[in-house]
C-alpha cells in the first residue's frame, strides 16, 4: 500500500471508502469508454448493413429479366430494394425466399393402377358399356354381353 491507501487503511471506514473509490474509477472509465463503444457498435452495424445489401444485390443480379419481371421488379430497382432490405425498411424477405416462392412447382407423381393376375394369369374382362338406347340393348343381347 502506498500513499493514499496507507491513509485509508488507518480509517475505520476503509472498506467502504475503497469500494466508493473503485466505483468512481469504474464509472469514470465507462463514461470515457462509452463514446468509443458507440463508434465501434455503429461501425459494426454499418458493416453488417453493407454486407446484407451486397448479398441482396448479388442474389437479384443473377436472375434473368423475365424472372425479375415475374416477381415484380426491374434491374433498375435492385439497388433500392437492397438498400431498403439492408436498413430494415420495406422488404422483409431475401431474394432467395422470393425466388423460391415464385419458382414453378414440380407436378405430383401419379401412380398407375397395378394390374394383378387372376387365376391362370388372365386379365379380367372389361365391364360392358352401359346401355343407352333400346337398339344398343338389342345389339348387346345378340352379341352375348347382356
Amino acid at each position: 500500500m502506498f500513499g493514499y491507501d496507507v491513509f485509508l487503511s488507518e480509517n475505520p471506514h476503509y472498506e467502504g471508502l475503497l469500494r466508493e473509490r473503485n466505483e468512481a474509477r469504474s464509472a469514470a472509465f465507462y463514461a470515457a469508454a462509452r463514446p468509443l463503444r458507440n463508434v465501434i457498435a455503429a461501425t459494426v452495424e454499418a458493416a453488417r448493413r453493407w454486407r446484407r445489401e451486397r448479398q441482396v444485390i448479388e442474389d437479384l443480379s443473377v436472375l434473368d429479366d423475365r424472372l425479375l419481371r415475374d416477381i415484380g421488379i426491374s434491374r433498375a430497382d435492385i439497388r433500392t430494394i437492397a438498400q431498403d432490405y439492408a436498413q430494415g425498411r420495406g422488404v422483409k424477405r431475401s431474394a432467395a425466399e422470393i425466388v423460391a416462392e415464385n419458382a414453378p412447382q414440380p407436378l405430383p407423381r401419379v401412380k398407375a393402377p397395378r394390374l394383378t393376375a387372376i387365376e391362370g394369369g388372365r386379365r379380367p374382362e372389361p365391364a360392358p358399356a352401359p346401355v343407352t338406347s333400346p337398339a344398343a340393348a338389342q345389339r348387346q343381347v345378340a352379341v352375348g354381353c347382356g
